[in-house]
């Protein structure tokens, strides 16, 4: 399936997302550092591939030298719902422009009353606005 995705300059990049049964092919027949794995590739035939060190996206080529680093969390691209911890972090990047609206994952989990509890109180030490939490809130609805 493809993904658009936004370095870190903002440039926007397409990438077809390779099926597990492909990504599982390939990490076998890898002979490198198996820190790294692809998942995906664009048109000019540079790979997408995840550094599993610290979770950064990238586009590289064949010895997986970076091209284009994507700021566009994996969550996003792999429509994967991100942890509460990461969503909390992915709302404070968005906040500090680090991330567009349209990079923040779509899924996400049904919170406890626990974590609206939470959201709440994060707004109290200013950690997200009353605004992210409005959005926040009203995704869960949907």
């Amino acid at each position: 399936m493809e993904r658009q995705m936004f370095t870190t300059d903002g440039a926007s990049r397409q990438a077809r997302l390779l099926t597990r049964e492909d990504a599982a092919q390939l990490r076998a027949l890898q002979e490198t550092d198996l820190r790294f794995i692809r998942i995906g590739y664009d048109r000019v035939g540079s790979w997408l591939a995840i550094d599993l060190g610290n979770g950064e996206l990238f586009f590289c080529d064949d010895e997986y030298r970076p091209s284009d680093v994507i700021r566009t969390p994996i969550e996003t691209v792999m429509n994967w719902a991100p942890t509460k911890e990461r969503l909390l972090l992915l709302t404070q990047r968005l906040n500090l422009g680090e991330l567009s609206e349209q990079e923040l994952p779509r899924k996400r989990n049904t919170p406890t009353f626990e974590e609206m509890i939470e959201w709440i109180l994060y707004v109290k030490v200013g950690l997200v606005t009353r605004e992210d939490v409005s959005d926040w809130a009203g995704r869960v609805l949907q």
